[in-house]
Formats: structure tokens, sequence, C-alpha cells
């Protein structure tokens, strides 16, 4: 079934006004494409109205004329409307497509968007779902509201967002006294409003997490690309309005949530332009995609996977006991979901974050891309290509509660035994970080227990076979089999005081840890960026990136 909370809580961003750009500066873009398509007609010497309306022409406005507007002024209707006009002129002639309608545009402050979000109240078996997924990975604990998480997240970081119903964009401001606006958020959200009217973003209803964010990756990616290229215009060639606003504190993002989100908007872009590369630098390859769009984030992750390669059908049959568990539902039918490689590969880079380096089950050395100057990649600023979701070929995901308590079975499938296997030792690793302890085993399956007290607190009895790994959760060792009837601990062997370790190889940039514990992995302190240890610059990347949503 489709997860209504998968969509409630991501139409947003399909788009919302997010940018790669960290510090202001402009993007990079392939120096084969040209800063404007062949496809914009040429203004004349005084800008004067085209007998006929073309691509690049809007309303009376030129995508290179200036306007006799300042940021900082106190901005009329009229003001608006013809930044709104050039901005939509500019998109045009990048994107080589013209706007069929006019598309309204609003300002709010950071205070009133803030309150449109608390309004948002999904409904109970919604929010059961999505605290069991998001507990399922580790974002979110017991003692958190995943629901609430996401929008406080959404409502310290959105710039700016389009709302298809209603075809307008609303833009947000910091200064609730000086209303002001970032024009590359404006051409952002402009070419969110383009895309609709052409390609009806309505028709995307992806019914997974991993569904959902890779058509975000069609969606963003290519909006975000021509962001790029309307903000390196702005350096070089255009007057542009800008707005200063001081980055956002971190401590108030939850950044587990923030890079599921943010996958899109960092692997989109490259997906995007490695289309346009396939056309040869037009745009007709991207338009076909909004027919055949990618049902996988592994798809916009490999570029060259997109058309070519399906996921495993992973199914799970359900063995719970239906006097004590229940399946959860939505709409009064069973709920499931897919997690995908990116949000596996932000599952297990989270401790990062969480821990302020103290401990990494995916080194910040092989997390950021950075160039030969140790500065981060502008486009693609994050690699989520990484050992423990390489492989990924499909997982299913359902959720299970009793009165208040939530279980659940996660079920993924790996290309091979090698790529399982890799999975299950940084899943281990987790499970160490969190608090877990390991209480029994076999050849074949493990049992970890996290004590009450802890944010994930409960059982994981987790089972590997072949390519395929299993993983119930339940509130305890007795609700196990109640969960899934197989998932006993009945014919295993307690663990004692030395635990026998997964055998696997260790993924390459994956630093082996200190104990047995999770501790300290080795290599964390190395400062082999200049002036900055691995793990501070991956917090400052992302508060630049932070910074640059407000912004854009």
């Amino acid at each position: 079934m489709r997860s209504r909370l998968v969509a409630a809580l991501t139409v947003a961003l399909l788009v919302v006004g997010f940018a790669l750009v960290a510090g202001g500066a402009a993007a990079e873009v392939d120096d084969e494409y040209t800063p404007i398509s062949e496809c914009a007609a040429t203004p004349p010497d005084n800008f004067s109205d085209p007998d006929d309306t073309g691509i690049g022409w809007v309303d009376g406005y030129w995508y290179n004329e200036s306007i006799d507007v300042e940021q900082g002024d106190t901005l009329t209707d009229d003001d608006l409307d013809a930044v709104v006009a050039r901005s939509m002129a500019r998109v045009e002639a990048i994107r080589c497509l013209e706007f069929e309608d006019d598309v309204p545009v609003d300002v709010i402050d950071r205070e009133e968007f803030q309150e449109e979000q608390a309004g948002f109240e999904p409904d109970d078996d919604l929010r059961t779902f999505d605290n069991a997924r998001y507990k399922a990975l580790f974002m979110v604990g017991d003692d958190e509201d995943s629901v609430e998480v996401m929008l406080d997240n959404r409502g310290d970081a959105v710039g700016g967002y389009y709302a298809p119903a209603e075809n307008r964009i609303v833009l947000v401001s910091d200064d609730p006294d000086e209303l002001t606006i970032e024009e590359v958020t404006l051409g952002h959200e402009l070419g969110h409003a383009l895309q609709d009217q052409h390609f009806n973003l309505s028709r995307f209803t992806a019914e997974t997490t991993d569904g959902n964010a890779a058509e975000l990756g069609l969606i963003e990616g290519d909006v975000v690309h021509v962001e790029n290229i309307y903000a390196e215009n702005c350096d070089e060639e255009w007057d542009c309005l800008e707005e200063d606003s001081d980055p956002p504190d971190t401590d108030d993002i939850h950044m587990g949530l923030y890079l599921t989100m943010f996958q899109p908007y960092n692997d989109g872009p490259v997906w995007a332009e490695a289309l346009r590369d396939r056309g040869e630098g037009e745009w007709d390859e991207l338009d076909s995609a909004y027919d055949a769009p990618p049902n996988t984030t592994e798809q916009i992750i490999y570029p060259d996977r997109y058309l070519d390669v399906e996921p495993r059908n992973v199914t799970i049959d359900d063995r719970n006991d239906p006097d004590e568990w229940d399946r959860v539902s939505v709409d009064g039918e069973d709920a499931h979901d897919r997690f995908g490689q990116a949000a596996i590969v932000s599952m297990f880079v989270y401790p990062t974050y969480h821990s302020e380096g103290t401990t990494e089950i995916i080194s910040a050395e092989s997390w950021l891309n950075v160039d030969e100057g140790d500065d981060q990649e502008p486009v693609q600023p994050l690699d989520f290509d990484q050992p423990q979701g390489d492989g990924w070929d499909g997982d299913r995901f359902h959720a299970y509660e009793n009165d208040d308590e939530i279980g659940y079975v996660w079920q993924t499938a790996w290309e091979s035994e090698a790529d399982a296997r890799v999975f299950v030792s940084s899943y281990q690793r987790l499970l160490d970080y969190w608090g877990g302890e390991r209480i029994a085993e076999n050849d074949t399956t493990y049992v970890y227990e996290i004590p009450p007290h802890e944010s994930f607190a409960g059982v994981y009895h987790v089972d590997f076979d072949g390519d395929e790994v299993r993983i119930v959760h339940a509130p305890s060792e007795a609700d196990l089999p109640l969960i899934y009837e197989n998932a006993t601990v009945d014919d295993l062997d307690d663990v004692g005081d030395d635990p026998t370790p997964i055998a696997t190889p260790t993924p390459v940039g994956t630093p082996t840890p200190t104990n047995d514990t999770g501790g300290v992995a080795d290599g964390v302190a190395d400062e082999t960026v200049p002036g900055f240890g691995l793990v501070a610059v991956a917090l400052v990347a992302v508060a630049g990136m932070l910074a640059a949503v407000r912004r854009r």
C-alpha cells in the first residue's frame, strides 16, 4: 500500500528550496554546458518586447535585463512582479522550456512558516508507522517523535517551497521586519513550477521511502542543476538579488533525518548532468525521464544503473501472533516500506555526527567529497557510494504494535553473500554504538539487547542466510517469536564475555574499532585535511549546507 505519511511528510520536499552551494559560492557546472541554452531568444539591444513571446522573455522582462530593485528596499507589488518575471525568463533560458501560466509568489517570515508546520497533525496509525521505521534506522528513538523531529528540521532549514496544488511559491525570510528575496531560491522554486506545468508533479506518487527519494532525485536533480547554472550566471553575468543570513545552529537540526532528505539534492544534480551527457548537452534525455522515473536511490547514486538495474522483490511472510501483536495498518491496509541504499548509508553515517566523531562506522574521510585543494565539492559534497550500501538489492519493512509498544521485521537482500556480511558486520557495530550487548549467537544468527534506559531499547534478532539478512526487533526476548515466530533464542548459544566476531572483510574506507564495543575508531583524530580533523570538517560542511539551504 502507499504510505500516506511518506507522501504527507515529503510532498513539500518535492518542492522545497534546498541548495547544494555552501558559503554562497556558485556551484561549478560542467564546462560543456553553456550558461544559456541555444533555444533562448536573443534580446534586442534596447530590451524591447518581442513581437511574439519566446523562451527567455516573460511579462516585459528579458533574462539578462537589469531592473531597478535593490535588496533592502521595501518591495512594492510592482517590484516583486518585476523580480519574478525576470527570474522566470532566466529559468526558461536555462531549462529550454516556456512557462505556460503565471506563478504567484508570496514572501513570509520564518516564524509564520514554523507556525504553519506546527499545524500538521497525522493520525495515530501514520505516526506509529513513521516512528517504527525511523527507530529501525536508528534515527529517532523511543524518547522522541519522528513527525515532530522532521517538522522541526524543516522549520529551521527551509528557504522556500512550491505548492503544486495551489500553483504557488512561498519564500521564507529570516527577518520578520525586512522581507527580502534570495533570487537563486526563487529560481529554484520557479524551476519546480515549470516542471509542474510541463510534467505534472502530482503524478509522482512512489509508495516507499526509497521510491520517493528516487523520484526526488529526478525532480530535485533537474532543478538543482538549473539552480547551479543560475547561480553561476549571477556570479559572472547577471545582476541578482542576494540575501545575507547567518548559518543556522546545527544543534537544532537532526542530522540523521536531514541526511536521508538531503540525498536527492546531493546526488540528483550529478544524475541530471549524466542524462544531459547522454544527450550531448541537450535536455531531451532528462525530459524523457519524467515518463520513466528512477525507482530506487541506487539508480540515482549510480547514474549508469538507471533503467538498467531493478531491485529484488523482497517479501516478508507475517508470522506474528495476532493475539499479542498486530501488523500496523494505515487506512485499513497493512503498511510496508522499502528503505533503500540512501537511507541505509545515512543510518551508518549518523553516529559520526551523533558522537561528534568519537565513533565512525563510515569514516568521514570516505564520506566527504573534497577536491585536490581540500575544499568540499559544491555539487556533490557527500558520498553515498559506501560499502555498507553498495550491493543493496532490495528490502522490505513491516511494523507491529502491542498497545504502546512497537516491533518490526526488516528483510534486506544483497547482490552477494560478501555484500550481506559487510552490512551485518556494520550493523553489529551500529548496535554496539547504541548501547547493545550481544546475548546469544550461532553461525548465522546473533541477538543483541539494548537496555531499557537507552533510546533504542529492546532485543534485536539478526539472521543472515546467504545474500539475505532478516532483522526482528521486539521490546523483550519473550516478544521476539510473538512478532516473528522463527525469531527465537532457544537454539542459540549464550555469548558470555567473548562474542564471536562476524567474519567479513573490512570495507574500504571504514576504520576498524579499537575494541569490541564500538569505541573510538582508528584514524578519527587524523588531521588529513589541513587545519581540521575530518569529523570537524564533516560537521562544518553540514553547517555550510544548512546555511545554503536557508539562503537558497
